[in-house]
This record gives structure tokens, sequence and C-alpha cells, in this order.
């Protein structure tokens, strides 16, 4: 699908039938959210129109820079200065880069090779980023943005990326509350480091999912939640598809099959719970 096709966008353009994949890029992503952190993971990125100049990148963040930026590492704290600073992948020391009081960023090395990081103050140009600013006063002439991406060059094959990003109060612990069971275009997956919480993506032709010490299959393309309460394993399931035709996702988790059914009508792609008895 080309959304740039779609009706009611704001970039559509006259590509109609020349670019199966938008602008040419490719990529699988995912997110998780395992508690206080969220994790994302993408596979799979590709594009397709290398010869274009420039890089393709993944934002990770651009937000407002309210406060000082550090990074930290083995409990350390590193101020960072102004301007792009190239962010250090170096296995489990890899450090978070942090602004105090806001959100705190990793990336994960295992699927990331290029990271960069910038503290910078950018004029505004508030009617061109929303016409309604038009006769409003006293708008600032430039405003301090922090920008997190990483860089997959600028003709990536089957690039991986993968970060988290902490929201909680406090520092981040500094050994991580999951890992990634997986992260390729078939199955992207992270379970909680206490087992209790298993969530996975299953693309089309996918061949399961069997890591972590566990074994799950799935009939269909979808997303799948595993959560441990009270001893009992509770399932959540949706045919992000949303196709109309499928009545059931059969699972297959550690020897057990599961058949979920799936909404009808106009609750098709609703998210079903299902406890195993």
């Amino acid at each position: 699908m080309n959304a740039s096709e779609k009706e009611g966008v704001n970039d559509r353009g006259s590509s109609a039938g020349c670019n199966e994949v938008l602008y040419g890029v490719k990529a699988y992503k995912s997110y998780f959210i395992q508690g206080d952190y969220m994790v994302a993971l993408g596979a799979g990125v590709t594009n397709r129109q290398s010869g274009q100049p420039g890089h393709i990148r993944t934002t990770i963040d651009q937000t407002a820079l309210l406060n000082d930026v550090c990074l930290l590492e083995k409990g350390k704290k590193t101020a960072l200065s102004a301007g792009v600073h190239t962010w250090k992948i170096s296995g489990k020391n890899t450090p978070w880069l942090v602004q105090e009081g806001q959100f705190a960023y990793r990336v994960l090395p295992e699927y990331s090779r290029k990271a960069f990081v910038a503290c910078e103050t950018r004029p505004a140009n508030w009617v061109l980023h929303n016409k309604t600013n038009a006769g409003k006063k006293n708008l600032p002439d430039s405003v301090k943005i922090l920008r997190l991406w990483i860089d997959h060059g600028q003709a990536p094959v089957d690039d991986t990326y993968g970060y988290t990003v902490y929201t909680g109060k406090g520092t981040p612990s500094a050994r991580l509350p999951f890992r990634v069971l997986r992260n390729d275009s078939l199955v992207q997956a992270v379970q909680s480091a206490d087992k209790k919480l298993l969530q996975a993506v299953f693309y089309p032709g996918n061949n399961g999912l069997q890591a972590g010490g566990v074994s799950l299959t799935a009939s269909e393309p979808c997303t799948v939640m595993i959560k441990t309460v009270a001893g009992k394993s509770v399932f959540t399931v949706t045919d992000a598809c949303m196709n109309a035709a499928l009545k059931k996702i059969t699972l297959t988790y550690n020897g057990e099959t599961i058949e979920v059914p799936m909404p009808q009508g106009e609750f098709c792609g609703r998210t079903v719970s299902y406890e195993l008895p």
C-alpha cells in the first residue's frame, strides 16, 4: 500500500502505481510496553530508491530541550554540550541518554549500528508549522530541540534497529528488565525478565517463535500478548490486518492448542482476551 495515494493525506502526490512501498523505504516496526519501558524494534529496513541522496533514519525522539542532557554509563553522568554527538554503541556498556526530569533513552546494540544525538537551537517559523499561529504575539524566534536518531546509511538492505525509552521516575535500572527474543521480518518479540509478560508480532509467512523457553505459533498474522496473572496465562490477541473473513486464530503455546474466535462485523479487528484454564 502506498499511503500517499490515500484520500485526506497531506503528502498526496502523483506517484500512483510507481511505488508499492511508501517513498521506496520498507521496514517492519513494532512497539512494546514493558512497565515503565517502551521497546521499539525494527527489521527489514530497506531503501529501494538508494540512488536518492540522503540517509535513511529511524527517529527515536524529537522533543523540546527543556533541561540538561547527559550520558549515563555505569552510574556516572557525563554532560552533553550543544551540537551533534555520536552516541557510542558498545554492547552492554552502551550508555543511557537522559534529559533531566524527562525521558531516558538507550539504543539496543544487538540491532543498531550508528546513532546520534543533537542538542540544538533552531529558528522557529510558527505560521509555516501551523497557519493558526498567524497573528499570535510573543512567540519565540527560536526553540531548543533534542533530537535522537539511528542512521541506516543511504542504501540499507534488511537492516535492523532497536531502542528503549524509560518513562518512569528517577534513573533507569542498570540491567534492562526485559529481553528481545527475536527481531526480524517474520517475528518480533519481547519478554520481561521475570518471564511473566510475553509480547509478539507475527508477520505473514512467519515460522513461529522458539526462544526464551517459549514455543509459540500463530495460524495468521497477528499480535499476541501472554501475561501471567495469579498463576494463570491470559492471552490477548489482535488481528491487526482486520481480515473480515477471518473467523479464528489458532495459537500453539508450549504444546497446547488454543483457538481464539475473532470478532466479526463492525467489531472486526477488536482485541480478544482469553484465559487458559
